[in-house]
């Protein structure tokens, strides 16, 4: 389940060509590789599973997917640019898999410094609520 809901954002992110070109396709799930370049984008878990309560098979995942960047303008455009193509958006999982649901429940904007550059966090945690067969 959960690798059919990656491939999902995955798939959704890079048919944006704006946001793709934005992030030259640089998509990593959870860590960067260390021959990137800015800005790039991320794709996280941060909870969620099977929802061992239903009777089918159901999942309700969270996921942080952000965009880091150099320049603070650029990287929140492209934050935005996500926002628009997954928040209640179509997402497409391949069988058994069906999402049914992908929504933008909270923001995240943060700054960190790192030998005095400055990198900009930009992006969301999106709720993802997918049944099985």
């Amino acid at each position: 389940m959960y690798l059919h809901a990656v491939k999902a954002l995955r798939n959704a992110l890079n048919g944006s060509s704006e946001l793709n070109t934005g992030v030259d396709g640089q998509w990593y799930l959870d860590l960067a590789l260390a021959a990137f370049t800015y800005p790039y984008g991320v794709i996280s878990l941060s909870a969620g599973g099977m929802d061992n309560s239903a009777g089918m098979r159901r999942g309700d995942l969270r996921f942080l997917v952000k965009v880091i960047g150099t320049k603070q303008t650029r990287t929140h455009e492209l934050a935005e640019l996500v926002r628009q193509t997954l928040h209640e958006g179509t997402l497409t999982a391949e069988d058994p898999w069906y999402i049914w649901r992908c929504q933008q429940i909270s923001s995240v904007h943060m700054m960190e410094i790192d030998a005095q550059e400055a990198y900009w966090h930009a992006g969301g945690i999106y709720r993802i609520r997918m049944s099985g067969s």
